[in-house]
C-alpha cells in the first residue's frame, strides 16, 4: 500500500517542527505552504521535506485550504491512497500496523481521534461531532474513489465537512494521533488559519 500525504502549513512552522517524525513513517509527504512563509520553508529545507507554494490559499477566501490541498494533489498525482493531514497532527509509530489491519475498502473514508499531551480528545474539546471521519485533521481515502479534495469554494472547516460527507461509508481507525496545538484556552482559534481573519496577507493577495 502506498500513501501520498499532503499537509497545508502556512504560519504553522512551530507545529510542523513538532511533527517532523511523520517523515520517517509516511512514504511520501508533501507540504503546501506560501512563498512568504520563510519559517516553514526553512523547516522543509532543513529536514529534506518536499514542499510547494500554494497560489490559491487566499483566492477569494480568508484561508482556502481545500484549494491548497488540491494544488498538492495535482502536483503529486496520487494513484493509490491519499492522506490529508493537518500540520498539528503527529502520527504514532504503529501507524502502518493499524493501516494494514483496518484499511481495505476503497469506498470508505478513514478517520481517527486525536488527543492532546494529557490524553484529552481535542475534537470533543472543540465541540465537533464525531460524524465518522476526522472532519479535517486526518482523512484517508483511495484515489480511485476521489482523486481530489472536495472544494465547495469557501472556507476551511466547511470544506472539510463537505469532503467527509461526499463518502457514504466512514470508519474511525484506532490510532492515537497526537494533537500538538495548544487549544485549551481557545479551541477554535485556528479554524480559518492562524489569525487569517483580517490578516494583511489575505488583503494583499485579493
Amino acid at each position: 500500500m502506498k500513501i501520498d500525504a499532503v499537509t497545508v502549513s502556512i504560519d504553522y512552522s512551530d507545529y510542523l517542527s513538532k511533527i517532523i517524525s511523520n517523515k520517517e513513517i509516511l512514504n511520501n509527504w508533501l507540504i503546501i505552504t506560501h512563498k512568504d512563509d520563510s519559517k516553514t520553508i526553512n523547516i522543509c529545507k532543513d529536514n529534506n521535506l518536499e514542499y510547494i507554494y500554494s497560489e490559491k490559499i487566499y483566492q477569494n477566501a480568508q484561508f482556502a485550504k481545500c484549494k491548497a490541498i488540491n494544488e498538492g494533489l495535482e502536483y503529486i498525482n496520487p494513484v493509490d491512497w491519499i492522506l490529508h493531514l493537518d500540520s498539528d497532527i503527529k502520527l504514532p509509530g504503529n501507524f502502518y500496523n493499524i493501516i494494514d489491519k483496518y484499511v481495505n475498502d476503497k469506498e470508505t473514508i478513514y478517520g481517527s481521534r486525536r488527543y492532546d499531551d494529557i490524553g484529552n480528545d481535542t475534537s470533543i474539546m472543540m465541540g465537533l461531532p464525531h460524524i465518522g471521519s476526522s472532519v479535517g485533521f486526518f482523512q484517508l481515502w483511495h484515489s480511485s474513489e476521489k482523486n481530489r479534495y472536495t472544494d465547495p469554494g469557501y472556507t476551511n472547516t466547511e470544506g472539510d465537512v463537505e469532503h467527509d460527507r461526499s463518502f457514504e461509508k466512514r470508519f474511525i481507525l484506532p490510532l492515537n494521533l497526537i494533537d500538538v496545538q495548544e487549544i485549551r484556552n481557545n479551541p477554535k482559534l485556528n479554524w480559518y488559519g492562524r489569525g487569517a481573519i483580517g490578516k494583511s496577507r489575505y488583503k494583499f493577495y485579493n
